[in-house]
């Protein structure tokens, strides 16, 4: 009983050995071009997975999330590690995955697609999409200049409306965003609007520390991360600076303290 029992633990590891080296194979699988100029597949050992048929590789011939795009007679798909075509090879240009999403081009505009081959947003109205992380996607509008944010499913969160969307390196902090009527608001991690644009458009109007400098009329004053004024825009300008609030008022620089501290 035991001696059996000491065979299927050999097995087991075998296979699982089997597993992980066949996993590693195809882990390393990569494009590479040959002598005829185009492009096939091989993996790890330098096996030949397809032949040289494509005209290019994205990149350097490395898959992004599982998925290689490729050329074919002028249009661009993607293929897996197994030189399967995932995405149709039809597109004009065919970016690399992340996050199980990529961006697909037909003409001058861009969409997004899943791994499956499914158009999350039909490639006929953005002329930009940026994979910003699992969640989201920033779009754009070359014509107006625009920006807007949607979800990797295609839910719209922010209109293409604005002009300008900023993040911000503090955690816990809030970013500005432009509207095109240059108008300045703050919103938070999960791109929800917290303070309406109705702000002066002004390069120090950012969050630190929980507060933040805005202006209105070109009146100024500081609101905290609620949108809440803490002190009154009456002033001629208010700043950060190295970590300290200042206002000008009657043409004197006076330092405060961080109004949303106690």
């Amino acid at each position: 009983m035991i001696k059996k029992i000491t065979i299927l633990k050999c097995y087991f590891v075998f296979i699982l050995f089997l597993f992980f080296a066949i996993t590693s194979l195809n882990a390393q699988v990569k494009g590479v071009e040959g002598k005829n100029g185009k492009w096939g597949l091989v993996n790890g050992s330098g096996k030949m997975i397809t032949p040289y048929l494509y005209n290019g590789v994205s990149g350097d011939g490395r898959f992004s999330d599982e998925l290689l795009s490729v050329s074919l007679n002028g249009k661009w798909g993607s293929i897996d590690t197994t030189g399967k075509v995932v995405i149709p090879i039809k597109y004009n240009d065919c970016g690399p995955f992340k996050y199980g999403v990529g961006t697909i081009w037909l003409g001058e505009k861009c969409g997004l697609i899943d791994k499956t081959g499914k158009i999350i947003i039909a490639p006929n109205k953005f002329d930009m999409l940026t994979i910003l992380d699992a969640n989201y996607i920033q779009t754009r509008l070359h014509q107006s200049q625009t920006n807007g944010i949607v979800t990797t499913k295609g839910y719209e969160i922010l209109p293409c409306i604005y002009l300008e969307l900023m993040g911000v390196a503090q955690k816990n902090e809030l970013r500005w965003l432009v509207r095109k009527d240059k108008k300045r608001g703050f919103y938070n991690d999960a791109f929800e609007i917290v303070i309406p644009c109705i702000y002066d458009d002004e390069s120090n109007s950012r969050f630190s520390e929980g507060t933040a400098p805005v202006a209105l009329n070109k009146k100024w004053g500081f609101i905290d991360m609620t949108g809440k004024v803490v002190i009154p825009l009456v002033n001629e300008m208010a700043n950060i600076l190295n970590g300290k609030f200042y206002i000008r008022l009657n043409g004197e620089l006076i330092e405060i303290p961080n109004p949303t501290k106690k």
